[in-house]
Parts: C-alpha cells; structure tokens; sequence
C-alpha cells in the first residue's frame, strides 16, 4: 500500500576490534528524497554522542548526516538514507541564433515550457516596435521561471543562441519546449536530466552482494554530474578529502586552479583522533572506528579522470509523444543527439595527480591508524597508455623508494575493471572492482579467516573484464615482477572470472602478500586491544606474562589455521615480554616491550606450467615441454 513505511531494520552489532571484515567507504551520495532515519540508526547515534535535540532535527534537516559515518549491514540500508543514482547531463535546450534585439510576432509572445511535468507560461512584453533587447528577454523568461527548476541564459560562446536549461543539480527530470519560431525554437523540442549509478553506491552494493556483511559510509555531499568541468571536480577533490568546509573556505581561486598545480600545491593536514571531533572530515572519522580494517574512496577515479569523448550520433526517432502545433519541417533539430557515457580515463597527468593524493592518504594512515589498509580500483587508463602500461606502472606509479615501500604496503591495488549483472547502467557498463574486492575479502576472512590468502575466489555475477589487451603476467627486466605481483589482479578462468592474485602494492619482502599483510595487521590490532586493558597496571612479572600468553594465544590460533609455516608451533613463531626485552629504563619510564618473530605462510599464487600438445595427440608439461 502507498504511503506506508516499515522500520524493521536489526540492531547494529556492537564494535568488535578484532574483525578483519569490516570496510569504510567515503564517497558522494544524494540524500534519498525522504532519507529514513530508522529507530536502529538513531539509537546507534545517540550512543556515539549525539544530542537527542540534533537527532530530532534530521527530519527537517536530513543533510546534517553528512560527514558522518553511517553502519550499514544490508544494501537496503544504504537506500533507506541515499539514492544510488546521479545525474549524467543537465537538461538543456538552445534554440537557433537570434538578433539582437529580437522581433517577436503576436503569436509567440507567450512561451510555454514544461519542467518536470509543469506547465509553466511564460509572457513576454516587447515594445511597440514589437522587439526585446535579448538580455531584456532573458530576464523575463527567468522571472517566468522563477518558481521553477529552469532558468534561461545566452551561449557565453555567441550572444546569440537562448539556452533554457534545468537547473537542479541532483534529481532527474524533464524539459520541454514547445514551438516559438521567434526565440529560436521552430518545433517543440525536449530534453532530459537523466540519471545514472554513482560509484559509491555501486561499491557498497557490490560489497554487499559480494557476501559483506558490515561496512560504514561516509557522504562527503552530492556527486557531481558525470559531465561536470575540471573546475567542480578539482573542488570536489578537496570536499572528498579534506571536507567541504576546507573547499569553500581555502584561498584557491578554483576558476584559475588547473589540474596539474595538485603536483605542487601544500595540501592541507588532515585532522586526526587527538583533535576535537568537530574538526574530523571524512578519514579522520577513522580514529572512532574501531572495527574497521579497509577504506577505499570509490569517487577518486570519478573526480580526477576525464570521460573519453567521441563524436555524437544524431537521434533518429524519439521514444517519448511531445504534442505540439503542427510546424512547417518535420527534421530534428541539430542540438539533439544521443550520447553515450564513458568511464573516466587517465593520462600522465591524472596518475601523477592520483598517485600523489594517494600517497597524502598513506602518510596519514601510516601516522595516524596504522591498522588501516587502503583498498583502491587502479584507474583506468587511455587508450595510448594502455600499450605501454606494465612498464608505466612500474617505474612512474609505482615507482620503487624507500619512502614509497614503506607506505605501498599499506596499499591494495585491484584492476582491471569488471562488467557484472548490475553494470549495465553504469558508463561504459563497467564498474570498479574494489567494491567486489572488498566484497570477497569479507565473506573470505569469515569463513578461512584474514590470514589465508583469498586468490583463486571466484567473483560471483561477473562475466567480463576490462581492458583485455594489458600483459598481467610478463615479468619486467627491472626487477622481476609482473603487474600481477604488485595489482590484485582478476582474470578468466574455465568456471568465470576469478582474483589471480592477493597482492598489496610493495615490490619486494613479505608484506607483498595480501594475507601476510593481514596477519601483521591482527597481531597490531591485539597488540592495541592488550595495551588498552593493562594501560594503568604497573609494570610487574604478572602483567608481562598476561600479555605475553595473549599475544601467544593469538599466533597459536593462527598457526592452527595453517596461517604460519612451521614443523611446530615453536618453529612457526615465538614471543617474548620481560627483562630481556626491556631495559631498566624502559620499565622505570612505563615502556613495555614485547618482541614478536614469526613465520607467515607465504601463499602460492600462480604455478606457471609448460604445456605442450605433439600432432600425434601427446602432452607433455613441465620440463619434458621443452
């Protein structure tokens, strides 16, 4: 029945610091046209500090959630607050060149436009001459619109052409204009403001079909049109990293800011856990949430890629019936095509851009919450770089520093893109894999745990890939990987598409491995969870074996689940906490130290096989190929 809402979301589970499957998403996001703020939601609120009075005020102002993090456990969660819809292109007509001032005949002193399905009159006054100066014109058609989503204005480009255009930037709807040869329109003419998925909603969907089971997400505000200039995406840049109020308030002059001074400028520091919470934007959040292992910014590929571009074809028939006056040419009007959309694509210059606001996010994750591992889709490259990727990859975006090992091991790298069963509206019907990744690695560090490696997953509704033509598996001269060892990388398979590798971005020792990686993080987060419950005892013999036999228990548990290599659990690992850890200034000072060796059970990812079929039927594999 219409009109009828049922709040029957579960309890959010409580914090537990020692899950391994627990992602936040930061991204844009439209608030829903009537956000639910469900009984669970509000509940979880006012335990994170929220006043009731704040809480009331959301169903007047449903944009005070922004910027802050919302637990999800269902997708159906995330619609009941957001759309998961943006919009493609503004709708927007532009009749043919005028003069200036323009005559107007008797029978076209009144313009009748249609916006979202209201008929809206406009009535113009020319002078006795019957003319109008055009920015006399324009005026009159806004203050005829004024109560409406559309407004009028001239080509910036001629002073000539009438353009009335929506001007609501968030939901989809319609424009029409009917017949008025004197302004320019010869016949009706229509366009709308479509929609399509953004790419936050469609991670945490995908997430959550992937068999997630928790992830938080953080709105930074409303996504930006798919068509939006460098300009509204540079700004959006600085809204998605370091908060609106720092892009609304900082000294650049965005219309004189170009993409390449990212390359130079001081970026702004992030605000962290010891300052106050008013301050947090967006990753400072990360401070209050413990449960959370993974982040991934699923519009960073969308707000610094350009789509590809490609000459639009005209629209032959329209789908839609537009009653109007019978005019003297049955043509289309040449403003109306039909354009395809098209995933953001990378130059030189977007990767160097992407790759140094990706190392600003390590540094603060390395600094601030070391257990933090930052999952991000690789972006997608142009068509001319995609020859020479590998070696691209390897010496310019990945380039092999001290400093950039240090942080690379914080960094999970997935590609290529995929096509799934919910694509299809996406551009190009191509969706970021890190929704998928991250999707795959929840339902896995359930099941096996975070410790086992998760190649060989199967990536369950997807049934392409994209781009096909990259070398993943060729192993670079420089320092004998391939793109595989250094991208969590997903490929075909007999039984559909699978993850061929669980690999974080460093070239060399064993934190290249995903799953080593993540043992290192769980003994930290233990590590942590131990300090906090002995932080006020004093240093005794007592206190160094509890934390001695808790950190034991954990690697024994790992070591059982085939997580640490070893003919026994002392060859797997070791721990020591006592004196002969600490000096006596270290015990004097509070400092307790226990030293950790262990024996991670490097994955085998890849076995690479000769094979060789002879004419007469035979096989041979192995050394007998050659």
């Amino acid at each position: 029945m219409r009109g009828i809402r049922f709040n029957n979301l579960p309890p959010i589970r409580p914090m537990a610091p020692g899950r391994m499957d627990v992602a936040c998403f930061i991204g844009f996001a439209p608030l829903a046209r009537t956000p639910l703020f469900s009984d669970t939601l509000t509940h979880w609120l006012k335990d994170r500090g929220w006043e009731q009075e704040r809480i009331d005020q959301l169903a007047d102002n449903p944009g005070a959630i922004r910027n802050t993090p919302i637990p999800l456990e269902s997708w159906d969660a995330f619609c009941a607050l957001f759309d998961d819809k943006r919009l493609d292109r503004m709708g927007s007509l532009q009749g043919s060149a005028l003069g200036n001032p323009v005559t107007i005949d008797e029978k076209d002193r009144v313009l009748h436009v249609i916006v979202d399905r209201r008929h809206v009159p406009v009535t113009l006054t020319p002078d006795a001459q019957h003319r109008l100066a055009l920015e006399t014109l324009v005026g009159q058609i806004n203050n005829g619109l004024a109560e409406t989503e559309a407004s009028a204005a001239l080509d910036s480009a001629t002073g000539s052409h009438l353009i009335i255009r929506r001007d609501e930037a968030v939901t989809p709807g319609e424009l029409t204009v009917y017949a008025n040869a004197s302004l320019g329109f010869p016949q009706a003419v229509q366009a709308d403001s479509s929609s399509l998925p953004h790419y936050s909603g469609a991670a945490v969907k995908a997430f959550f079909l992937q068999g997630g089971r928790k992830c938080y997400f953080i709105s930074m505000g409303d996504p930006l049109s798919h068509q939006a200039s460098e300009t509204e995406k540079n700004k959006q840049l600085y809204s998605l990293i370091w908060g609106p109020t720092q892009a609304d308030t900082c000294s650049t002059d965005w219309d004189a800011f170009v993409r390449k001074d990212f390359l130079h400028i001081l970026f702004p520091s992030i605000p962290h856990g010891a300052d106050p919470v008013s301050e947090w934007n967006g990753v400072s959040h990360l401070a209050g949430l413990s449960d959370v292992t993974y982040l991934c910014f699923p519009d960073l590929i969308d707000v610094l890629g350009t789509p590809a571009t490609e000459e639009p074809e005209e629209q032959g028939v329209q789908d839609r019936e537009v009653f109007v006056v019978c005019s003297e040419t049955d043509h289309d009007p040449a403003w109306y095509f039909s354009e395809a959309q098209h995933v953001p694509e990378f130059d030189s210059l977007s990767y160097a851009v992407w790759k140094r606001v990706t190392g600003h996010l390590l540094s603060y994750l390395s600094t601030h919450v070391p257990t933090i591992q930052l999952v991000a889709a690789l972006p997608m490259p142009t068509l001319e770089m995609c020859r020479g990727f590998s070696d691209f990859l390897s010496r310019e975006l990945l380039s092999e520093t001290q400093n950039n090992e240090t942080l690379f091991r914080r960094l999970q790298l997935v590609f290529p893109w995929l096509k799934t069963n919910r694509s299809a509206a996406l551009p190009d019907q191509l969706e970021p894999p890190e929704g998928v990744f991250l999707g795959i690695l929840a339902a896995q560090s359930r099941r096996i745990g975070a410790f086992r490696s998760i190649a060989g997953s199967m990536a369950e509704n997807v049934y392409d890939l994209s781009p096909l033509d990259i070398d993943a598996y060729g192993i670079s001269e420089k320092n004998g990987l391939s793109v595989s060892d250094r991208v969590s990388w997903f490929d075909f398979v007999p039984d559909g598409i699978c993850l061929q590798s669980d690999v974080t971005a460093v070239s060399y020792g064993n934190n290249r491995f995903g799953a080593v990686r993540r043992i290192m993080i769980l003994i930290q987060k233990a590590a942590h969870r131990i300090g906090l419950d002995t932080v006020f005892e004093p240093g005794s013999e007592r206190i160094w074996q509890t934390v001695k036999d808790s950190l034991t228990d954990l690697l024994h548990h790992i070591y059982l689940k085939n997580g640490l290599r070893g003919k026994s659990s002392r060859d797997a690992y070791t721990v020591a906490c006592g004196r002969s850890t600490m000096t006596r200034n270290d015990i004097d000072n509070g400092r307790l130290i226990a030293n950790v060796s262990l024996q991670p059970a490097v994955p085998v990812e890849r076995i690479a096989v000769d094979v060789l079929v002879e004419r007469d039927g035979a096989v041979l594999s192995g050394s007998d190929a050659r």
